[in-house]
């Protein structure tokens, strides 16, 4: 009998690699995977329980620190942008559009910021968000950034600011 749960994650684990790789991480898929393993990603979201959005993004904060020190320790060195952005398609597709249902999550996760993604928002809605680098973003840019995408949004759900992503 297949394992669809081992399944899902293997599949959104290769996304999410694929997808932070794009940011010239240099780190590997299977690298990029083991450290998703090692921070228990599935395990963390089935236990977690946020009520504000701050409570999020301190478990998102710790989560996204754990995958960098475990590529620190197999030799890669990624911004912490890299690492939000494996975390964060992770979750969009592990959760949020693959569980077929409303999850928790849903309400405070981030985008998937990319480029892609911050041109849309700087088309949408004139914020100029287009000249940062997200493959650059250290922890007080990322959160800055995710703070004004919160205003911009009007408080929580901003990931679904990624309704304006077209990869065409």
């Amino acid at each position: 009998m297949t394992d669809h749960a081992a399944m899902r994650f293997e599949f959104f684990a290769w996304a999410a690699a694929r997808a932070a790789m794009a940011g010239s991480s240099k780190a590997t898929v299977s690298q990029l995977r083991s450290a998703l393993v090692t921070v228990a990603i599935v395990e963390q979201v089935e236990r977690a329980d946020w009520d504000a959005a701050e409570a999020f993004d301190a478990w998102h904060h710790d989560l996204v620190t754990g995958v960098i020190q475990a590529l620190n320790s197999a030799g890669r060195d990624i911004s912490y942008g890299i690492g939000a952005k494996l975390v964060n398609v992770f979750i969009k597709g592990y959760w949020l559009m693959d569980t077929g249902g409303p999850h928790t999550i849903a309400r405070f996760a981030h985008p998937a910021i990319d480029s892609i993604l911050l041109g849309a928002i700087d088309r949408a809605h004139g914020t100029g968000f287009k000249r940062l680098r997200w493959q650059k973003l250290d922890h007080d840019a990322y959160v800055q950034l995710i703070g004004e995408l919160r205003q911009l949004h009007g408080g929580d759900a901003i990931w679904e600011l990624e309704g304006l992503w077209s990869a065409g």
